[in-house]
């Protein structure tokens, strides 16, 4: 850990939750240079480049470059350097954020150091050589996602980086206070384990005997309750864990489900465990579970976005550089460094892909047949499987909420030419709900959709229409088992494939 994670990690254990006061606004006059226009309100925001008014026709905004300011609540330009309030996650604020603040302003020549505030909030100062003083400050505030919600809800900080989604009632406090602060973009994945102690009687589970005894499922017996198997683990461990499953909370206080004696801790891979503890394998397998030493064998069943949410309003530059930087590939290898899944996507050919295969073999349904299997490898053969994948909400063409994040990503790197002089094959898989034939020509119509609409995002600079061929494989090679609803999400969905 560098020098500034370890200052970090100090200002963690004193556990700070406070979060910066928004600034008073005061009333002010702007008018163009040349006289032509003035306006007059109150000053909302300022973000060094714009200045943003509440007036009697709304809320205006003005370029600094082009407009001055009049009144006692113009800002000093000589003295201003503007401040990013940031909320985290304290085990982001520990191993991950810092990181990819640090490398962040060395990429752009700035310098950094840490300190406390009298508000205990963590203060970073950006400084660049050419400038006299700082250019921008970070307030980065560790908090729970429960508080950062609240943070964003009521305007307290400009972005927060977070381990979850949030709950029913944090989406409805979001949407009445503070609608835009919703939007958001998934910056990685972290692996969600499960451990239990030496004696527990579980050697390995499938994701439908998990949800079975946590109450996910909304048909079991324990749905909702808390039952004698329990989980323990820090809330948003619990809640991710939840979410992962495809339920929805209605509040954080429902996720916790636990027992006097809890056979099961959840935790997260950073977290160092007793001796004693045994790690109990995930399989997406239908009946009994597949027992692996290693749970890395193809995609882990229990991977839990980490979010960056931001109210939608201008930010000063430098933040709207930090948040693009975020998905940047060195941002992203600092994610795999820190232990977490990077959105890059890693590619792995038909001839290595053991996991499909095998989850194939054990999942398909009844109308899936051998010679269905030998056919969509053999259309496969020769192409490699990229990690990004794209999900569907059920009987519908419309991508869940991280899939839609991953539209613009994708184009960026197609854009970007990492994938020149080689064909795509967008292929859609759907999942075994429904009839087989009205399956397929559904994975095939969610398959041209997503090709048609990345060469419209790539527009002038999309590559020969020839390149990017779309095909519908229906119910052929799932994922996971079809006889829950987690598993018939992990099925539909539109992958796409290289050769």
């Amino acid at each position: 850990m560098s020098k500034f994670g370890h200052l970090v990690f100090g200002f963690w254990l004193a556990w700070f939750s406070s979060v910066a006061a928004p600034v008073v606004a005061n009333q002010v006059t702007l008018s163009l240079q040349d006289g032509s226009f003035s306006v007059s309100g109150i000053l909302k925001r300022f973000d060094s480049e714009f200045f943003t008014i509440e007036s009697d026709f709304g809320e205006l905004t003005m370029a600094a470059a082009t407009s001055r300011c009049e009144g006692s609540g113009c800002p000093d330009l000589s003295q201003l350097v503007p401040k990013i309030h940031m909320a985290v996650s304290p085990e982001l604020g520990d191993r991950l954020v810092p990181a990819l603040i640090e490398n962040f302003s060395s990429s752009r020549g700035f310098r950094l150091t840490a300190r406390a505030s009298d508000r205990g909030t963590i203060l970073i100062d950006l400084a660049a050589p050419a400038v006299m003083g700082t250019v921008a400050t970070i307030e980065m505030s560790l908090m729970e996602a429960t508080d950062g919600f609240d943070a964003l809800a009521n305007d307290k900080v400009d972005m927060a980086v977070l381990r979850r989604a949030p709950t029913l009632s944090e989406k409805r406090t979001m949407s009445q206070n503070n609608p835009s602060a919703l939007r958001s973009q998934v910056i990685g994945w972290e692996t969600l384990r499960l451990y239990a102690d030496a004696e527990s009687p579980f050697p390995a589970l499938t994701v439908r005997q998990l949800m079975e005894k946590t109450g996910a499922l909304d048909d079991a017996p324990t749905a909702g309750q808390a039952d004698t198997f329990g989980l323990d683990g820090d809330n948003d461990s619990l809640i991710a864990l939840y979410q992962v499953m495809g339920r929805q909370l209605a509040s954080p206080l429902q996720a916790r489900s636990r027992a006097a004696s809890a056979d099961m801790i959840l935790v997260t891979p950073n977290l160092s465990l007793p001796p004693p503890l045994k790690h109990i394998p995930i399989s997406a397998s239908c009946g009994a579970p597949v027992q692996r030493a290693d749970d890395t064998f193809g995609a882990h069943p229990l991977e839990a976005p980490m979010y960056l949410f931001h109210a939608n309003v201008r930010l000063p530059k430098i933040a709207r550089d930090f948040m693009g930087y975020m998905l940047s590939v060195p941002a992203q290898r600092i994610v795999e460094r820190s232990g977490f899944i990077s959105r890059t996507p890693v590619e792995a050919g038909m001839d290595t892909e053991q996991g499909i295969l095998m989850n194939a073999v054990l999942n398909s349904s009844n109308d899936v047949g051998l010679a269905d299997l030998r056919q969509a490898v053999r259309d496969l053969s020769g192409f490699g499987r990229l990690s990004l994948t794209f999900r569907y909400r059920e009987g519908t063409r419309d991508l869940d909420d991280v899939s839609r994040s991953n539209l613009g990503y994708l184009t960026e790197l197609l854009q970007e030419g990492r994938f020149a002089n080689r064909d795509v094959l967008f292929a859609g898989f759907s999942d075994s709900s429904g009839n087989a034939q009205a399956n397929l020509r559904l994975s095939l119509s969610r398959a041209e959709a997503l090709r048609d609409t990345i060469l419209g995002m790539m527009g002038e600079n999309a590559p020969a229409r020839d390149r990017f061929k779309a095909q519908g494989f229906g119910e052929v090679l799932p994922l996971a088992c079809n006889d829950i609803p987690w598993g018939q999400h992990q099925n539909r969905r539109v992958e796409i494939w290289l050769r």
